[in-house]
């Protein structure tokens, strides 16, 4: 399980007969979770634990009894778990009045830390990223944290939304969403600096370049890393462009049914903009070559769409 506590501080005042505005204040920090991890100190195991903090394991012996072992957070080599977001919400409304609705909103928010949560999407290559719930690769070996700590995947630092809705009649009623967001941020993982054993021999840690042979200079295949070569910290290769939707719809609550059926046509992203959400960010494809898919979009926003309802109130 993953526990977090959260603050909230709001406001509401009307401006006037017609309009009204508020503002909100969100604070949010991840308290414990729950992953796994194959630290060297475990020799060899992976086990669940509870990440940043001195954890209690208990080993299986060959003769089928449990032998009871704390590990400090220090023995562990594993530093604190980390996730942060704070938000602030502003948002102005005109209630329903002279036939028509109206709000728009605007978000401005960080969503930090050195862990998504009980899923990984940033390793996504096109497959839908580490999705076995709470047996993501964060905690798995210290190598993997250094640098991991940035600008989560699901981190949008601005969010405008805006809709509302004209009641033509009492039976038709024509409606609009306008929602614009910034891009995710952008990543750039590589192979760990040294070949050491029981590394992942992946481009899945927090470094961007050619890591290299790690041989010594001289001998066979030798090859030094590249002059770029360094850590890259989560999130520290800009953003996804901004996405922009706009959606319209329509409904017909007819009389002659007391009011109550109501059958209604959405039509999402009518602009049609389809826009890149996520790259792949796997630098190489070994220690010496660049991942000819490095940068290679993957995932886009949904293209337009049309949506029937019909709901009937009893």
């Amino acid at each position: 399980m993953h526990y977090q506590d959260e603050y909230i501080l709001g406001m509401e005042q009307q401006i006037s007969s017609n309009y009204n505005w508020g503002a909100k204040l969100t604070y949010r920090k991840l308290v414990s979770a729950i992953d796994d991890t194959c630290t060297p100190v475990l020799g060899g195991r992976c086990l669940t634990f509870n990440p940043g903090q001195g954890n209690t394991f208990e080993f299986l012996q060959p003769d089928g009894s449990l032998k009871t072992v704390y590990f400090s957070k220090e023995q562990l080599g594993l530093p604190d778990l980390k996730r942060k977001y704070y938000a602030l919400d502003l948002f102005l409304e005109h209630p329903f009045a002279d036939r028509w609705y109206g709000r728009i909103g605007y978000t401005y928010s960080r969503n930090y830390g050195n862990t998504e949560g009980q899923l990984a999407s940033d390793l996504d290559t096109g497959t839908g990223g580490q999705t076995d719930v709470s047996r993501t690769q964060d905690w798995d070996l210290p190598q993997l944290m250094v640098g991991s700590n940035g600008l989560l995947p699901n981190n949008r630092t601005h969010q405008i939304k805006a809709f509302g809705y004209y009641q033509l009649t009492p039976e038709w009623r024509f409606g609009a969403t306008v929602i614009a967001a910034s891009g995710r941020p952008k990543n750039c993982t590589s192979y760990y600096p040294t070949a050491d054993a029981g590394l992942y021999n992946s481009s899945t840690y927090w470094f961007c370049g050619l890591a290299g042979s790690d041989t010594k200079p001289g001998t066979p295949g030798y090859a030094a890393p590249s002059a770029d070569y360094g850590i890259s910290p989560r999130g520290s290769h800009g953003s996804t462009p901004w996405t922009y939707q706009l959606n319209l719809n329509v409904a017909y609550t007819p009389g002659w049914m007391d009011n109550k059926l109501t059958l209604q046509l959405d039509a999402i992203n009518v602009l049609n903009r389809q826009t890149a959400t996520m790259y792949n960010y796997r630098y190489s494809s070994n220690r010496t070559t660049v991942n000819p898919l490095y940068g290679r979009e993957l995932n886009y926003t949904d293209p337009r769409y049309f949506r029937l309802t019909a709901r009937y109130d009893f």
